[in-house]
């Protein structure tokens, strides 16, 4: 290790020093979830998107990017985003109340070996999307609190969960 560290923020162009999420996508792009909106950081260049972009929130709480190079982006006021992003313009199908998804506010998201979605919510427990349809998991079924803070799903198929009450582990 070099020891070298690179600092990105308000002063070089990021929209917020609060950064809450951060994925890379497999073409090495890095993405940063701030109080301001999203930022594609890509080496030496930094692309800001808002709500006005299509964003859900002007919040971004988690952000992951799945196989197929599909950004899932989890807000503080939409819900859930699917977005596909072509020549830095943001395509985005969204999940909320209205739409069949429990939850406005997605905090932690998560992708399983089988390319399931598992997203942690604020209030509505946890959200697994198989194909087309969200089953969720609540306090009623064991979780120890509903507002999911982060998840992990590992490869033996176990879905770890932080709530603002204690540690989940739950086994498939």
């Amino acid at each position: 290790m070099d020891n070298s560290v690179l600092n990105i923020s308000l002063k070089n162009g990021l929209p917020g020093n609060l950064v809450l999420s951060i994925n890379r996508d497999k073409n090495r792009n890095l993405w940063i979830g701030s109080m301001n909106g999203l930022s594609l950081f890509q080496g030496f260049q930094l692309v800001h998107f808002t709500v006005e972009d299509g964003l859900p929130g002007k919040q971004v709480l988690a952000i992951k990017a799945s196989p197929d190079n599909t950004l899932w982006i989890g807000g503080d006021g939409r819900g859930l985003a699917k977005v596909s992003v072509k020549n830095n313009k943001l395509a985005s199908q969204f999940f909320s109340p209205s739409s069949g998804f429990a939850s406005t506010q997605v905090t932690s998201i998560d992708i399983d070996n089988q390319g399931n979605l598992i997203v942690g919510t604020h209030g509505e427990g946890i959200a697994i999307k198989q194909a087309d349809k969200f089953r969720y998991l609540t306090s009623y079924d064991g979780l120890a609190d509903d507002n999911i803070n982060c998840v992990y799903w590992n490869s033996f198929g176990s879905i770890y969960a932080g709530t603002d009450v204690g540690y989940n582990e739950i086994k498939s």
